[in-house]
């Protein structure tokens, strides 16, 4: 492996974790809570 092949290796790594990071924060740290919803009633299943 070439020594800019692994710079850009580590770089696409960084900027995945980057990104997912802040997903994560956004994710703990939002005002609203996930409302509360009824389960949907059973009904007769089309593929049987």
């Amino acid at each position: 492996m070439s020594t800019s092949a692994l710079w850009l290796a580590i770089f696409l790594i960084l900027v995945v974790a980057g990104i997912g990071g802040m997903f994560l924060y956004g994710w703990l740290h939002r005002k609203d809570k996930m409302p509360k919803v009824a389960p949907l009633p059973p009904e007769d299943d089309d593929w049987k």
